[in-house]
């Protein structure tokens, strides 16, 4: 821990306050020391604020007897500053609540808290520069069926348009004209909207009903099936496709014979 943060006004807490009363400010000297000692040896993500100090060393050091230092320490534990554990020339001292006060080089992983603020807003910038590209990223297709519908009943489209375009390129492959890749879609479902009228399917024309054509006698008019060759009624004959007068036979037979 490179540094540790308290109160302003630490001077009037009543545990500083009994212990300067016992010990004047020397008392309140040593107890700051002892919290520096143990915050130098508060390492990143430690889990307790302990130290192991040695006692020879911080006699020298607070300028005091043995005895003095023990009635200190005590002091201090029965006001609740610490609690600590003297086992010959080794103390060891535990100060929970220095954790709610580390600095945010120990918080933050050895990492100095300009560093972090400063990666703050280097991740913030990133991330609006992120949503702007990602506005200004056309899309090649939609992400599902479902924008495409959205999208179509913003331009005056409803799911029937929408389902024809999207089955229509999601088949081959977001090509236009089966060939180009597609780079804008909401361009082409704006262009599908307007020639809407070209894509719909001509009405077939129904085929003409069929006409039975039926020979009729050119004397009496009455049908002639084709599976015969005469008019019953007035003896009318057919010949090669056509029909003739039996008496216009005759007589161009008679002319034949007579040579004439």
């Amino acid at each position: 821990m490179r540094w540790v943060k308290h109160m302003s006004n630490a001077n009037k807490d009543d545990k500083l306050v009994s212990l300067r009363a016992a010990f004047g400010m020397w008392g309140i000297g040593v107890y700051w020391n002892l919290i520096e000692f143990v915050a130098e040896q508060v390492k990143e993500k430690s889990e307790t604020a302990e130290a192991t100090l040695i006692v020879s060393e911080l006699l020298g050091f607070f300028g005091c007897k043995r005895n003095k230092l023990e009635t200190f320490l005590e002091c201090s534990q029965n006001v609740g500053l610490f609690s600590y554990q003297l086992n010959g020339n080794i103390l060891k001292i535990d100060i929970p609540k220095m954790l709610d006060y580390a600095d945010n080089y120990i918080k933050y992983e050895g990492k100095s808290l300009k560093t972090i603020q400063r990666q703050k807003e280097m991740s913030s910038k990133q991330d609006k520069n992120r949503i702007e590209e990602d506005k200004n990223i056309v899309r090649t297709h939609p992400q599902n069926a479902l924008e495409a519908t959205e999208y179509f009943l913003k331009i005056g489209g409803n799911s029937q348009d929408s389902s024809a375009w999207f089955d229509h390129f999601e088949s081959n492959g977001w090509k236009v004209g089966g060939k180009t890749p597609m780079r804008d879609w909401q361009a082409s479902a704006r262009t599908w909207m307007r020639n809407k009228g070209a894509f719909s399917k001509t009405p077939i024309k129904p085929d003409p009903p069929m006409v039975r054509k039926v020979n009729k006698c050119i004397s009496c008019f009455r049908p002639i099936p084709d599976s015969q060759t005469i008019c019953e009624e007035c003896e009318t004959i057919k010949k090669d496709g056509k029909v003739v007068d039996v008496s216009e036979l005759v007589n161009g037979l008679a002319k034949h014979f007579k040579g004439e």
